[in-house]
């Protein structure tokens, strides 16, 4: 915990949710910042694992990690904690972008200046077609501060500059990351937000022959390792770091790569939060609104294809789906054209369709 100077404004962050959530919310952190002054310093609520993003985050005072919102603010002393630290610290922005009331005690009671909770406008029904959850960030942020601090907001994460891509790649040549797996899988679930292991195979000898100058590579879980090891089987060279890598590590991973290519994933929003180029396939998620939201400076792009059955998630037809033809449809040549795309950082829209 860093101290507070004098006349520092202070703010209070709360989204406890999944990784590409979590990214989301840091959407709000530079309008703040422009609003209140630059030496801001930031409390923020997340869920268990989640602060790792931020621990060596200069614009970061307090992580307050929690287990369960749901438990009562009485009973939880994560939420006691934030509560007792605003009654002798008092924050000038304290703002909930929980999407359910699970915090909604705390906000009534912790002490700030201006408070932002309890909207309807991040449920997903309520977002407009086109429109992606940053935007909607946006649209809450700008319910507290005036709407031109927030127009341009996008999300952003700062790597951890005491570790190197070199030590943990082992050379200094330009690279490129491929992230073959997704939580599904990693779970052993069903994932109809894989991208086949063959167009995997196929994408690594393409980028092999068509972009020789980088080195390919690949990243995910532990569990995920063998997957990364058959799709490089076929091409020497090919360097898997899947799950050997901590978060903070593949942050450092990323930030430095040329490009990511990967799917519907975690690993998506945090390259993009760290303006690093984005290429993420999609077919049953929707793409507008839950697409990689790239970083100012930044590129990513969700590409996808419609096949007349998607998106389908959270429908009765993704429940009975055997057969994902939608991430089948975008081909690994279609993906190679955007990586000489994104290498030059040319102009694209944030969804692709083919």
């Amino acid at each position: 915990m860093n101290s507070k100077t004098e006349g520092q404004k202070r703010a209070l962050i709360v989204r406890a949710g999944r990784l590409g959530d979590t990214i989301w919310a840091t959407t709000v952190i530079e309008p703040i910042r422009a609003f209140l002054g630059d030496d801001t310093r930031f409390d923020i609520i997340v869920a268990r694992g989640m602060g790792k993003l931020f621990e060596h985050d200069p614009r970061i005072d307090t992580i307050f990690e929690i287990e369960h919102r749901s438990i009562p603010l009485l009973c939880c002393p994560t939420k006691l904690s934030v509560l007792w630290k605003s009654l002798t610290h008092p924050y000038d922005i304290a703002i909930s972008l929980e999407t359910g009331s699970h915090f909604s005690s705390l906000m009534r009671c912790v002490r700030a200046k201006q408070k932002i909770y309890e909207t309807n406008l991040l449920h997903s029904e309520s977002r407009p077609e086109g429109q992606n959850m940053v935007h909607l960030t946006r649209h809450v942020l700008a319910q507290g501060i005036p709407a031109h601090f927030c127009q341009k907001a996008a999300p952003s994460l700062c790597p951890p500059r005491n570790i190197t891509s070199t030590d943990l790649i082992g050379n200094n040549r330009d690279y490129l990351c491929l992230h073959p797996g997704n939580s599904l899988l990693a779970r052993g679930k069903p994932a109809l937000r894989s991208w086949p292991e063959s167009y995997w195979r196929e994408l690594v000898e393409l980028v092999s022959q068509h972009a020789s100058n980088l080195q390919i590579v690949l990243i995910g879980e532990k569990s995920e390792r063998a997957l990364s090891a058959a799709v490089a089987a076929r091409v020497p060279g090919v360097i898997n770091l899947a799950g050997q890598t901590t978060l903070q590590q593949l942050m450092v991973v990323l930030a430095h790569a040329r490009v990511l290519v990967t799917t519907d994933t975690g690993p998506a929003h945090v390259a993009a939060a760290l303006a690093t180029p984005v290429i993420s396939v999609f077919g049953p998620s929707e793409a507008p609104g839950t697409g990689p939201f790239a970083a100012i400076n930044g590129w990513a792009v969700a590409v996808t294809k419609d096949v007349g059955c998607n998106p389908c998630v959270n429908t009765e037809r993704a429940k009975t789906c055997t057969d994902n033809k939608c991430m089948q449809a975008v081909t690994p040549s279609d993906i190679m054209k955007l990586i000489d795309e994104a290498l030059l950082r040319h102009p694209v829209a944030p969804v692709f369709e083919l």
